[in-house]
């Protein structure tokens, strides 16, 4: 039994994990309560002993309740790493019942390494189940190829991966046709190929595909692309590219040419007055059945016209 009150916050803080399974031995069933739900959150799977010995004793209710809850979480998780060390093919094989994902990504990996081929059925039964999450689906495919006993579907996982330009092209187009959720991350990673034709193919599929993930794929993709394509600017030519004219000095003015002389009869004649072309109103005449409605003003009368008047009123006077 413990003798001081444990403080479950700081323990928990400090991943003092023993500390956490002497806690479940403490009279006060707050303190019990509180560190079952500290093991179950820090994932603490080596205390499923401790645990199930605390179930057994347990008294309160509420306090049995968490315990079960936690041991239900626990229990049904194993340690990967250590099967992996160990090479534990059917521990591996139990691992991809799991309902845990990282789990039964890491079994299947770890099943692909291996190179057994005892486990191509079990991971071709989930690669099927179409309930799975994708990315599950995605790491029986891989160990279903590093198996070499992968089905069609699978096989064109391996196709985007192929040195032809166009046999990527085609595995990214039959992807999105059949609208693999499972090949997102792949056709993802497809939009950065070298060949453009790919890099559309991919985003195409992806599209058709239409999930949360491939949208966001798409998204982070144009994104990208918005910002890498920038226009060119506009800058002035070199001066060592200008036209040879614009480097030489502008030539002077030239002056105006001088008229010839007149003849002399010529110069002795006063000059003619200046004929002055008459201006004519902007605004369209009048019709002939429509008079004016005011006389022209005299600004508007040139200066031969003037002349022309004067004359006539002198001969009819």
């Amino acid at each position: 039994m413990v003798d001081s009150r444990p403080n479950i916050w700081q323990l928990q803080s400090r991943r003092d994990i023993q500390g956490l399974i002497h806690a479940l031995e403490y009279p006060d069933p707050e303190v019990r309560k509180r560190a079952a739900v500290a093991l179950r959150t820090m994932d603490v799977v080596q205390a499923v002993p401790a645990l199930k010995a605390a179930l057994q004793r347990e008294t309160d209710p509420q306090t049995r309740t968490n315990i079960a809850e936690t041991l239900h979480v626990l229990d049904h998780r194993t340690d990967v790493k250590g099967l992996v060390k160990s090479q534990d093919l059917p521990g591996l094989l139990r691992v991809l019942k799991s309902r845990h994902p990282e789990s039964v990504i890491a079994a299947a990996r770890a099943l692909g390494r291996l190179g057994d081929r005892s486990a191509v059925e079990p991971l071709i039964m989930l690669f099927q189940n179409s309930s799975a999450p994708p990315r599950v689906r995605l790491a029986a495919a891989e160990a279903l190829l590093e198996l070499k006993s992968a089905p069609a579907v699978v096989t064109l996982l391996g196709a985007l991966r192929r040195d032809n330009w166009q046999v990527r092209r085609n595995a990214a187009a039959v992807l999105g046709q059949i609208q693999a959720t499972w090949a997102v991350e792949p056709l993802a990673a497809a939009l950065n190929d070298s060949h453009p034709v790919v890099q559309r193919t991919a985003a195409a599929a992806l599209r058709r595909i239409g999930t949360s993930d491939a949208i966001a794929a798409l998204r982070t993709y144009f994104a990208r692309r918005s910002t890498t394509e920038a226009v060119p600017a506009i800058t002035a030519p070199s001066p060592a590219l200008a036209p040879r004219a614009a480097s030489q000095p502008p030539a002077p003015p030239q002056p105006a040419p001088t008229p010839p002389p007149l003849p002399e009869r010529e110069a002795s004649r006063p000059p003619d007055p200046p004929v002055v072309s008459p201006t004519f109103p902007t605004t369209p005449p009048p019709s002939e059945t429509e008079a004016p409605t005011q006389p022209e003003s005299p600004s508007k009368v040139t200066r031969p016209v003037m002349k022309l008047i004067a004359y006539l009123k002198q001969r009819s006077s």
